[in-house]
């Protein structure tokens, strides 16, 4: 595949879309003189699409005035045919006068071109003054003829053929665009532009060109490059969109003409794509002109063309006369398909992060087949990032069409998530959980959430840092309506565990932290039968805690620590709190320490400890009775070879380390 296209940045479009409220009524006034064109001070130049600056005049044209073929003496009155109605064709060396639109000023400009190339189905005219290359106008004729003509028309349908001047051939007008750069302002440049008053006679509008054609940029374009024939496709798709549905809503028509670079082989438009990834809260359905408009609307096109039908659905939307969303509906009801626009958009805002098409079976809902979106650009942007907690409520909203990322992350155990939105709102949220620390393909789970009337819905992300390394809510907004708001929040889930003990002395440690933590709470279910708590670690050596002492220095309880608890009969003591996962590190320090056994199932004693290598000499543990292990002992001496879920133990460290069970 080609290079990819790098098109420009969101801040020259609103450059352009300022003069787009002129275009059409600023038809036939003088341009003002333009000032002589300054060098660039702002780095390498950036292209934009011109064409969306006259959409609105497109749409005016289409109302007022619907276009038909001219007729004969109509064509004859112009100079396109002769009295026998031949028509009459440019020749090689012609000087033709042609109108311009300068995006700087909003004014309409005249300019005299000479043909220098006559291909297939192009005319290549050439602004005097700008050198443009034999080989370089070979080659445009050569790649129009033979790529983009034949890609764009097989797939989206003819342009007006003949058309407004009777002739077959498409003009190509390769001049310097007048649009910011040009004037020195900013490193923004238009590449290229198609607009509809070309496609009306000069009765309806006084500075039309009164033939099929585009503009294209000399400087600081380069004809000929990669980029040049993306635009060139993309421009063209805009002709033949026109000649089929001429109100077609912009996010659909610009969408498309970036499928039209795509599948004539020009790559995908990178910064097109990368802004709304970074933006991905971007109404998909409206058009503003930011880069992330385009990237939004292309990843649909292509989403659209890979999963329901491509090039011949494509073919047939572009036919379709009503607009926007409706227009996709009605095409997917007449091919039969049950899903609608709106059952779409959710999967579509998924593969936008995940692009995995290990989910299911063809066409790979929660991916894109002709794209490796995380290889071959990034994951979008996440509206909030978590990955310690608990998450109070976040306020925060979505625009209608767009979606929210948040992403979880971090060493938590089971958490719940849960979403609140706006009671008037329409909202859809996924739950996505993965394995893998990138959401590498073939390790992501999703769901959807279930939403109540209130628009509420809880979710669990089970096991977050152990066996689940990131967790994604994806919140969105399936409306038209206008942004809404929503929270979230996050809390480690509650579990409950039980300690049996025996009346005596116990050696034991916590599965969960209680919740709440101070040891009087903990105890508070056996304070009948307890005698006394002792704890120890490397900063407070040795703390107790007696039941209604008033000089207790063992106030708070956890999971981290072991316990020597003695009660006067047996009992059995609840537990409630937070999930404390297996591969928690436990700091150790030279000398004694006095460590829970965190691990569900029993080990022996130098595969639970294989973390710690040759820097600890002795274990010990008390189940009735003392039990001991030493590392450099023959293994039939050691009292100690297994342990215990819920046991404690005591460990001589020759040098601090961090302990994680199970981890050499």
């Amino acid at each position: 595949m080609k290079q990819f296209i790098r098109w420009g940045l969101a801040t020259g479009l609103a450059l352009i879309l300022i003069a787009s409220s002129q275009a059409y009524s600023q038809a036939g006034r003088p341009a003002p003189t333009p000032p002589h064109p300054q060098p660039n001070p702002a780095g390498d130049p950036l292209p934009i699409d011109g064409s969306p600056t006259f959409h609105r005049q497109t749409l005016k044209l289409a109302a007022t005035h619907p276009w038909r073929p001219p007729t004969r003496s109509e064509l004859e009155a112009r100079g396109k045919t002769d009295p026998s109605g031949r028509v009459i064709e440019d020749v090689l060396g012609q000087q033709t006068s042609f109108w311009s639109y300068d995006f700087y000023y909003g004014t309409d400009y005249s300019l005299t071109a000479t043909l220098q190339r006559i291909g297939t189905h192009c005319y290549v005219y050439v602004e005097n003054g700008q050198a443009v290359s034999s080989t370089v106008l070979d080659n445009i004729v050569a790649e129009f003829d033979n790529n983009i003509y034949g890609s764009d028309t097989s797939i989206f349908g003819g342009e007006p053929n003949p058309g407004i001047d009777g002739d077959t051939h498409i003009t190509i007008l390769l001049l310097n665009i007048r649009d910011p750069y040009y004037y020195g302002n900013g490193n923004v440049y238009v590449a290229g532009y198609f607009t509809a008053a070309d496609e009306y006679s000069k009765t309806w509008v006084p500075h039309s060109n009164e033939r099929e054609m585009f503009y294209m940029d000399t400087s600081p374009a380069t004809p000929g490059s990669n980029s040049f024939f993306g635009t060139l496709a993309h421009e063209f798709q805009h002709m033949i969109h026109w000649n089929h549905d001429p109100n077609e809503d912009t996010w659909v028509n610009e969408g498309l003409s970036d499928l039209a670079i795509f599948r004539a082989g020009y790559g995908h438009p990178y910064s097109h794509v990368s802004q709304f990834l970074h933006a991905s809260d971007t109404n998909l359905t409206t058009w503003s002109g930011t880069l992330a408009d385009y990237g939004a609307a292309y990843l649909w096109s292509l989403y659209f063309w890979e999963k329901f039908g491509g090039d011949s659905t494509i073919h047939q939307l572009v036919s379709e006369t009503a607009n926007g969303s409706t227009g996709i509906d009605n095409v997917l009801t007449s091919l039969g398909y049950t899903d609608r626009f709106a059952d779409i958009f959710p999967r579509w805002t998924v593969a936008n992060y995940l692009d995995d098409t290990t989910i299911g079976s063809a066409p790979y809902d929660y991916g894109y087949t002709n794209l490796n979106l995380v290889a071959d650009f990034f994951q979008p942007t996440p509206a909030g990032q978590h990955s310690s907690y608990p998450v109070s409520p976040v306020a925060a909203t979505v625009q209608a069409w767009a979606s929210d990322y948040i992403l979880f992350s971090g060493t938590a155990g089971d958490l719940e998530v849960t979403f609140n939105g706006d009671d008037a709102g329409q909202f859809g949220a996924y739950l996505v959980t993965s394995t893998s620390a990138d959401f590498s393909a073939g390790t992501n789970a999703v769901s959807s959430l279930v939403l109540d009337g209130a628009q509420d819905g809880p979710a669990t992300l089970p096991d977050l840092g152990n066996t689940v390394q990131r967790g994604l809510l994806i919140a969105l907004h399936p409306s038209s309506n206008a942004q809404i708001a929503y929270t979230y929040q996050a809390a480690v889930a509650s579990v409950s565990d039980t300690l049996n003990l025996d009346s005596g002395w116990n050696l034991v440690s916590f599965s969960v932290s209680p919740v709440p933590s101070d040891a009087s709470t903990v105890f508070a279910p056996i304070s009948a039968h307890l005698t006394v708590v002792t704890s120890y670690d490397c900063a407070q050596l040795g703390t107790t805690y007696y039941p209604g002492g008033s000089q207790n220095t063992l106030t708070s309880i956890d999971a981290l620590h072991g316990y020597w608890i003695k009660t006067d009969a047996p009992v059995t003591m609840p537990v409630t709190g937070t999930a404390v996962l297996t591969s928690t590190q436990i700091p150790l320090c030279n000398g004694w320490n006095l460590v829970p056994y965190l691990p569900a199932t029993a080990a022996p004693v130098s595969t639970a400890l294989s973390s710690l290598g040759a820097q600890y000499t002795a274990v010990i543990g008390y189940d009735r009775g003392a039990q001991t292990y030493y590392r450099q002992m023959p293994p039939y001496m050691n009292t100690l070879q297994m342990m215990q879920p819920g046991k404690a133990y005591w460990i001589y460290m020759t040098q601090p380390l961090n302990l994680s069970y199970g981890t050499p």
